[in-house]
C-alpha cells in the first residue's frame, strides 16, 4: 500500500496547507485537526509549554491525520533533536537571523549526509524498534519539514544567505514582530512590509524552498498568495475559543 504524503512532502509540493495553533489542550487540539485543518501549529515559544505537554498535543494531532509540527522556543540542537524523537513532522525555528545559526538548526534536524542529528530509541523511532535503521533514517530527512523564521530586520537583511542553506524546507514570515523591527508596528500592509514580502519571496524562489506566515486579514493572505507563499496559520486557538465563546454569549443575551 502507498503511504499517504507526508506533511513534508506537502509542503515541498507547493500544496495549501492552513494550521491551527495548539497550545490549550490535547482535548482541543483533537477538535481542531477534526476540524480538518492540515497541520497543527504546536506553539511552545508563545505558551510555556513543557515536554509532555508537547508529547500529548503531538499524540493527540497524530490521531485526526492533521500533521504535528512544533515552533520551539528557541534554537536549541537540544531541543529541536528531543522534538522531532517525539513524534513531530517538523519544527519552525523562531528569530533566525543569520545561514550560520539556519545551518545549525539544519545540522540537528537531519539524519546524515544532510546533518548531525543522532539516532536514539524515542518514539519517532519505534522506541529503538524500527525494524530497518537505513530505511528509517531516509524516510525521516524526506518526511521532516525543517522551517525558519525571518522576523526581525536582521534576518530580512540576510535572508538571501539564509534561504540558501541546503537542506532547509521553507521560511516562515513572523508579520508582527517583523513590523516591529521595520518601525512599523500594527501595519502588516506597509510600503515596508510589502517590500519585505517581495524580497523573502524572491530569497525563497530563488533557492526552490517554500513560504509560510500568519495572514492578519484577507489582503495579506492575498498578496501573500500572489508572491508564492503557501502555507499558513489560519488562527491562534486561544483567539478562536475567546472569538466562539465571545459571539455566543452576546447572542444569547438577545435571546
Amino acid at each position: 500500500m502507498m503511504r499517504p504524503k507526508s506533511f513534508a512532502q506537502r509542503l515541498r509540493a507547493g500544496d495549501r496547507l492552513l494550521a491551527a495553533s495548539a497550545t490549550i489542550s490535547p482535548i482541543a487540539a483533537e477538535i481542531l485537526g477534526r476540524c480538518g485543518f492540515d497541520w497543527l501549529f504546536i506553539d511552545a515559544e508563545a505558551i510555556p509549554l513543557t515536554s509532555p505537554d508537547i508529547r500529548a498535543l503531538i499524540r493527540a494531532a497524530e490521531g485526526t491525520g492533521a500533521a504535528p509540527v512544533v515552533r520551539t522556543n528557541d534554537d536549541n540542537p537540544a531541543d529541536i533533536r528531543q522534538i522531532l524523537d517525539m513524534g513531530a513532522e517538523g519544527v519552525i525555528i523562531p528569530l533566525v537571523r543569520t545561514a550560520a545559526q539556519a545551518r545549525s538548526i539544519v545540522d540537528a534536524a537531519r539524519f546524515a549526509p544532510l546533518g548531525i542529528r543522532g539516532v536514539t530509541a524515542g518514539r519517532a523511532q519505534g522506541y529503538g524498534y524500527a525494524s530497518n535503521v537505513a530505511e528509517y533514517l531516509k524516510r525521516a530527512n524526506e518526511e521532516t519539514a525543517v522551517i525558519v523564521m525571518i522576523e526581525d530586520s536582521v534576518g530580512l537583511e540576510n535572508v538571501a544567505e539564509i534561504a540558501a542553506v541546503q537542506g532547509l524546507d521553507g521560511l516562515f514570515v513572523g508579520p508582527g514582530d517583523l513590523a516591529i523591527s521595520l518601525g512599523c508596528s500594527g501595519q502588516p500592509l506597509h510600503a515596508d512590509m510589502r517590500a519585505a514580502y517581495v524580497a523573502i519571496a524572491a530569497a525563497a524562489r530563488s533557492n526552490g524552498i517554500v513560504l509560510g506566515t500568519f495572514p492578519a486579514n484577507r489582503e495579506m493572505h492575498e498578496l501573500c498568495r500572489s508572491l508564492g507563499f503557501s502555507f499558513f496559520l489560519a488562527g491562534l486557538d486561544t483567539q478562536l475559543l475567546g472569538t466562539a465563546a465571545h459571539a455566543r454569549l452576546e447572542d444569547m443575551k438577545n435571546w
